[in-house]
């Protein structure tokens, strides 16, 4: 698997906060906002996270189909680069 970057890691974890009873129903507009980017950026992240097997797709949502819903595989390798904060 290769190393996630920054983006598609923040991606994860907003899903991994919206997950409930084993599911996350959210549209890329929601998560762009949470992330402050663009929703095509979320677009490449959430191709990303499939591609990398962290998530699945049980129902894909548009334009008058309601919100996507997903479903977290498993958890992103975190890059060793990312500074760790301090909760202190």
């Amino acid at each position: 698997m290769r190393r996630l970057n920054a983006t598609a890691q923040s991606c994860w974890v907003v899903l991994y906060r919206n997950e409930r009873d084993g599911s996350v129903q959210i549209s890329h507009k929601d998560i762009a906002q949470r992330m402050n980017v663009k929703r095509v950026t979320v677009t490449r992240a959430i191709k990303r996270l499939k591609e990398e097997g962290l998530i699945e797709i049980i129902q894909q949502g548009g334009w008058k189909q309601g919100i996507t819903e997903y479903r977290l595989v498993s958890t992103p390798p975190i890059a060793s680069d990312v500074p760790q904060v301090d909760s202190r």
